[in-house]
């Protein structure tokens, strides 16, 4: 949770309810007055430039949260590039009152410029384009993994149902793939069946390699993509795992010595 604004010099606490095409703007100035609906704008570049403009007319400073979700991180680096403070709030941390059922975009933009005020909101962490990119083609990995896996294993499925078995040693190798061109069904629609899964299997995506192109040759990650590339998934596996492990321990050291600071 990060501090409270209690101390904070900002101006106006702006919170926002975001959604691919408006955005539901509330404002809660500092100190006790009570937040009010500023409206509903587009969820458009200009339309943000106008609203900074009309709620900092004589350079107060803002301050913007809205919630993390399908919207990316745009707005947040937009608003900082125009000199003012923006938060990405996590969804499942935000403070609600047990019985406050009714959900919609105006008391949503409220709930948050009021709670941002207060300093009761937890953050998370922006990440740099450089980051997302990262991450972009991280998942878009995972995903042709996934689709991979789940097409291969609806065709082997199809073939133990009628008990076909492959007399090699390995699945999906060459010798695997001619074996399957051979293979033939009784049924003309378990052949349809068949030829269909085995032609999106032929076809299936192909996930690229972490140093796909040329573009993680000039990132920070560089040296981790050529590592992760030219090992064995176990060894993969380890690999991260290892990393993960060294920075929970750096994290708790920093922790404990930061304990041991405010106690001396």
């Amino acid at each position: 949770m990060k501090e409270s604004n209690e101390f904070n010099s900002y101006d106006k606490y702006v919170g926002m309810d975001v959604h691919k095409d408006s955005i539901s703007v509330a404002v809660a100035a500092a100190g006790r007055a009570k937040a009010h609906f500023y409206g509903k704008i587009d969820n458009k570049p200009e339309a943000i430039r106008r609203l900074i403009s009309a709620l900092a007319p004589s350079g107060q400073r803002l301050h913007f949260c809205y919630e993390a979700g399908p919207c990316g991180y745009g707005i947040c680096r937009q608003i900082r590039d125009s000199e003012h403070d923006c938060d990405l709030v996590a969804p499942s941390m935000t403070p609600r009152k047990s019985g406050d059922r009714v959900k919609t975009d105006r008391r949503d933009g409220l709930t948050l410029a009021r709670l941002d005020r207060a300093g009761e909101l937890t953050t998370v962490w922006t990440p740099s384009p450089e980051h997302e990119a990262v991450r972009d083609l991280s998942r878009a990995r995972g995903d042709c993994k996934l689709i991979d896996k789940q097409l291969r294993q609806r065709l082997g499925a199809l073939l133990l149902r009628h008990d076909k078995r492959f007399p090699g040693r390995k699945n999906w190798t060459p010798a695997h793939f001619r074996w399957l061109q051979t293979q033939r069904f009784e049924q003309p629609a378990s052949q349809i069946a068949y030829e269909e899964y085995a032609e999106a299997v032929r076809h299936r995506p192909r996930p690229a390699p972490y140093t796909a192109g040329r573009v993680l040759s000039r990132v920070r990650f560089a040296a981790v993509a050529r590592a992760l590339d030219s090992t064995r998934p176990s060894a993969k596996r380890r690999l991260i795992r290892g990393r993960w492990l060294a920075a929970r321990k750096r994290q708790r050291e920093t922790i404990l010595v930061a304990g041991f600071g405010s106690a001396a």
